[in-house]
């Protein structure tokens, strides 16, 4: 077993590669644009109690290694970022900006998300 500093990151960057292989399926290896991501920047355990359908889970220290699910994420695909409160994913969305990202949403939370931008 390895000494790895953030105890399960591995197992999570797996599934969320395996959520994004099956959110975007093949429309994205025909080279279909993702036209929507859905990003909630809670804790793992908060986000294990209950998400927005298809969203994924980045939380914001994550965000600011630069993680592998954003690469091939186009710049200018709109991002829906929310938590609990609207603060943790507005600190996200300032990330992003300087990550290149140019068409962020503060979704505040699932309740708001859900309400306002109906994701499947």
């Amino acid at each position: 077993m390895c000494d790895y500093p953030f105890p399960g990151a591995i197992e999570k960057a797996v599934a969320i590669w395996l959520l994004l292989f099956l959110y975007l399926g093949e429309d994205y290896n025909r080279g279909m644009k993702l036209s929507r991501l859905i990003i909630d920047v809670r804790e793992p355990f908060e986000f294990e109690s209950g998400h927005v359908g298809g969203a994924i889970n980045i939380p914001p220290t994550a965000i600011l290694s630069n993680p592998p699910e954003l690469e091939s994420i186009d710049r200018d695909t709109e991002i829906i970022v929310y938590c609990r409160s609207g603060s943790r994913s507005n600190t996200s969305i300032q990330i992003l900006k300087g990550m290149g990202f140019t068409n962020l949403v503060n979704g505040i939370n699932a309740q708001q998300v859900v309400k306002n931008y109906r994701p499947e």
